[in-house]
């Protein structure tokens, strides 16, 4: 799982968020956006957070435009991981 922050804080401001809540692992700092664009993530469509699952053969499984739970989590996992 890799976390991305998209936006243009500097990375000791959101390392800093990141400890304040006990997160982990830190996230993947994206200022320009590029990375979440490439993933079909656009901030002035989509709103975050955005939950993207990407097969191992690097294509998008499931694109979920809201916070995860375990009963989406688990089959949403399944599916990218048979």
């Amino acid at each position: 799982m890799i976390a991305i922050n998209v936006g243009d804080e500097s990375a000791d401001t959101v390392r800093k968020f990141w400890r304040s809540f006990k997160l982990q692992p830190a996230p993947f700092l994206d200022p320009d956006g590029s990375v979440a664009a490439a993933c079909g993530v656009a901030l002035n469509n989509t709103g975050l957070p955005v939950s993207v699952l990407v097969s191992r053969d690097g294509i998008v499984s499931s694109y979920q435009p809201f916070p995860l739970t375990k009963d989406y989590l688990d089959p949403a996992l399944q599916k990218v991981l048979s």
